[in-house]
């Protein structure tokens, strides 16, 4: 943060500081603006930062080939996830749908260039917690998302401890493949069997999806997967 004098307005305002080399890709410069408004990275699930090809939050510069570079600005970057947008609130409560405990049919549209009133976002609470939970959205390569991989959707597992995973199945540190695009006729099945996301049927600017959530709340108060109702978000770094 930087304490200035902005347009009357005297206070401390977010503020990124650029190195000389993040202008000639402006991907960069929407990453670090993100982390202005708040955004943390997101990550694949194998202990790096910059290998979610499916956010600028993270791998900005992913597919940056002459149909994603601009001749004055360099590489574009792609939108961020669908979590980020409901972080900083840029998402509408009637945008996101909660999947609590049972069974649930939704269609969601595309994040980026939405064409109609579906859900933007589904959320899936993991034990009745507000701190770790499944994200699915759906990523088409129109407008920012002209360079994500494939037309899709894209699960995210989020725990305010270490922040937001892209759900990747075949494990082979490669985000921008088919394990992490969830298709027509697929199902993600979390690691307890508890919840599942199926991807049921294509839409022209979107998908429908069944959800089931099994995972009850513990009755125990004291249970330890009630840490996460007190936890508070990591500080990232740039």
């Amino acid at each position: 943060s930087s304490y200035l004098t902005l347009d009357g307005v005297e206070q401390s305002w977010r503020t990124t500081w650029e190195p000389p080399w993040a202008y000639s890709d402006i991907s960069v410069i929407y990453h670090e603006m993100g982390h202005g408004f708040g955004m943390p990275h997101s990550s694949g699930d194998y202990g790096y930062v910059y290998d979610n090809v499916w956010d600028v939050m993270s791998a900005d510069r992913y597919n940056c080939d002459d149909a994603h570079i601009d001749p004055v600005y360099g590489c574009l970057g792609q939108n961020t996830i669908a979590f980020h947008h409901d972080l900083v609130e840029w998402l509408a409560p009637e945008q996101i749908y909660s999947a609590d405990v049972g069974s649930h049919i939704l269609t969601l549209e595309q994040i980026d260039q939405p064409a109609t009133d579906d859900y933007l976002m589904a959320k899936i609470p993991v034990e009745g917690s507000s701190n770790h939970f499944f994200t699915a959205e759906v990523r088409r390569r129109v407008g920012y998302d002209a360079k994500v991989p494939g037309d899709a959707v894209i699960i995210h597992e989020v725990d305010f401890d270490w922040g937001a995973h892209v759900v990747d199945s075949d494990w082979n540190e490669d985000t921008s493949d088919e394990g992490a695009m969830w298709r027509v006729g697929e199902t993600f099945v979390d690691d307890t069997g508890e919840i599942s996301i199926t991807v049921d049927a294509a839409t022209p600017t979107g998908f429908e999806i069944s959800i089931e959530n099994n995972s009850e709340p513990p009755t125990d108060p004291y249970e330890p997967n009630d840490i996460w109702q007190d936890a508070t978000p990591i500080a990232y770094g740039a």
